[in-house]
């Protein structure tokens, strides 16, 4: 499950975009995304250890595509941190520049886990 939250650039509030149910793989993730537009995207990832074990964390994108505008860019930077902790990230946010980065292998990554 995964839901996207973007600002509302004209009231400067936090809104919520986009709720995508059952996604089959991080690339239908990708796809959704917007090309010029951030977002805040809140993924609940599972995660297949190599003991047999699952979890279930709770990941949190801030997705500032390269063609966005700088001051939209410099506004989802800036509000990082406070729309975590009110979306209940743990403290790390991971950062997608580019939504064709969006694989299993770059979330694995950039939550530090080798499988």
């Amino acid at each position: 499950k995964c839901k996207t939250v973007k600002i509302d650039f004209n009231d400067l509030t936090v809104q919520h975009d986009e709720t995508l149910e059952d996604l089959p793989s991080l690339e239908e993730l990708a796809d959704a995304l917007p090309e010029s537009t951030p977002r805040y995207v809140v993924l609940s990832y599972v995660v297949n250890h190599a003991d047999g074990r699952v979890s279930y964390p709770l990941v949190m994108m801030q997705y500032t595509p390269a063609m966005a505008r700088p001051d939209h860019k410099m506004l989802y930077a800036g509000t990082r941190i406070d729309v975590g902790r009110a979306l209940g990230s743990n403290g790390k946010v991971l950062e997608l520049f580019d939504s064709e980065e969006l694989t299993d292998e770059w979330v694995l990554a950039e939550l530090g886990l080798k499988l």
